[in-house]
């Protein structure tokens, strides 16, 4: 039992780990959706998030530059994913802690 114990206690420090990891790498990326403007005949792309209960809108370039929306996009899914996977680690470090409390008792 103390193999399987050992066992469980590593896999709550990675788990924890790589939480830390996709917190930090989280907080350097950009969040939101992207939104198109259309002003006087020009399309200009914005990127719209919330800041507390403010919604904010940041001017990101023109319609024009396809490249830089195409970055803005990847980035955006890469956020989705990496919310994702954070929500599976966390559900696991539950899963974990409740089992690693059955062998301490």
């Amino acid at each position: 039992m103390n193999v399987l114990y050992g066992v469980l206690k590593e896999e709550l420090e990675r788990n924890l780990s790589n939480q830390s990891a996709y917190i930090e790498k989280l907080d350097s990326m950009e969040k939101g959706s992207i939104q198109y403007r259309e002003i006087k005949g020009n399309t200009y792309v914005y990127l719209k998030f919330r800041e507390g209960k403010r919604v904010i809108s940041k001017y990101i370039c023109s319609g024009k530059d396809i490249n830089k929306v195409e970055e803005l996009k990847k980035e955006l899914l890469d956020y989705d994913r990496i919310i994702s996977n954070l929500n599976a680690l966390k559900e696991d470090e539950i899963k974990l802690r409740k089992t690693i409390d059955i062998y301490e008792k």
